[in-house]
């Protein structure tokens, strides 16, 4: 009896070791680069690039679209306590501006506990100063930053 209730309690324990506490980010990039529906691409890509060109009818709000879209998927794990705000920073350089570092800031009550934000690089932002050549996303809570994810040519 004693081993079939370790064979049992075996699974349980592995599938708990597998599940994580701790804080977590990741970043889903999707650049949009033409305003043309794709006929022969996969249905995926075709299905990102009709959402991002919802709603844009002329060939100007189109256009407007162009650019590089960043969804940031976060969580903070069970570790931090919920006393301080969550902040996801989101910082980025340009083709057209250099070495100079841009930053967007999404904050969260101190009770989110995980969540989906998405930060973008379209419009005139995105004709004036190219695409973004690298990027970091940051998560803070509390001040404290946590976690990040970064692009393979951050510095």
């Amino acid at each position: 009896m004693n081993v079939s209730l370790q064979l049992l309690a075996a699974p349980l324990i592995l599938l708990s070791a597998c599940a994580s506490n701790a804080p977590e980010l990741d970043v889903s990039v999707y650049q949009l680069k033409q305003t043309e529906i794709y006929d022969r691409d996969s249905p995926v890509a075709r299905s990102e690039q009709q959402k991002r060109l919802r709603g844009a009818v002329s060939a100007e709000e189109r256009a407007g679209r162009l650019g590089g879209y960043y969804t940031v998927e976060w969580s903070k794990g069970e570790m931090h306590d919920s006393t301080g705000p969550v902040e996801i920073v989101f910082l980025y350089r340009q083709a057209g501006t250099a070495s100079k570092v841009h930053k967007k800031v999404r904050g969260f009550p101190a009770s989110k506990r995980k969540g989906v934000t998405e930060f973008s690089v379209i419009g005139e932002e995105y004709q004036q100063d190219g695409r973004v050549l690298n990027w970091r996303s940051e998560l803070y809570v509390g001040g404290e930053l946590i976690a990040h994810d970064q692009s393979y040519l951050w510095q």
